[in-house]
């Protein structure tokens, strides 16, 4: 009777840990979903741009026009991306191909790593509405075999920028 008592112990301790990794199972799964689902919506055109707000408060969104120029527009913060390796922003694919970006008047903040790579972005014209610049938000905005890249970064009249992240400007 002691056996079976100190078997059912250890089966409900089995239990609870199977039902605790299955709900952080559950749980990393939806936080996946609503990660991906941040920037995800959308394709990229002015009709139907990227969400690229940092929260769900922030309504900003960023499109293509097809010839090389890259548009933030909206109101509020625009979101962090993951890192210099990863490539969850919407325009990744892009990258080598925009030579401009236009961030319109109402964006708050540039996210971290927002521009990582751009290679062929020569110009950014950056909003007086515009109050934080994320860690190296235009790292290596350069292309180091054609010693080409951004050279042009213009900052509205009346700016109210108060923050530049680490190496947001670094080649």
């Amino acid at each position: 009777n002691e056996n079976n008592k100190g078997k059912g112990k250890q089966m409900k301790t089995k239990l609870k840990k199977l039902v605790r990794s299955a709900k952080c199972l559950v749980l990393s799964a939806a936080l996946c979903a609503v990660g991906l689902s941040a920037f995800a919506a959308g394709s990229g055109t002015k009709d139907d741009p990227w969400q690229v707000g940092a929260t769900d408060a922030d309504s900003v969104t960023a499109w293509t026009n097809g010839t090389g120029k890259l548009t933030i527009e909206g109101t509020g913060a625009m979101m962090d991306f993951e890192s210099s390796s990863s490539t969850d922003r919407p325009w990744y694919n892009d990258r080598k191909a925009i030579t401009t970006v236009e961030i319109k008047s109402g964006v708050t903040r540039i996210g971290s790593y927002a521009f990582y790579m751009c290679s062929a972005m020569t110009s950014v014209t950056i909003p007086a509405s515009v109050t934080s610049i994320g860690n190296s938000a235009f790292y290596m905005c350069c292309d180091i075999m054609t010693k080409t890249g951004l050279t042009t970064v213009t900052f509205a009249e009346g700016s109210k920028l108060e923050t530049i992240g680490e190496q947001a400007f670094y080649y």
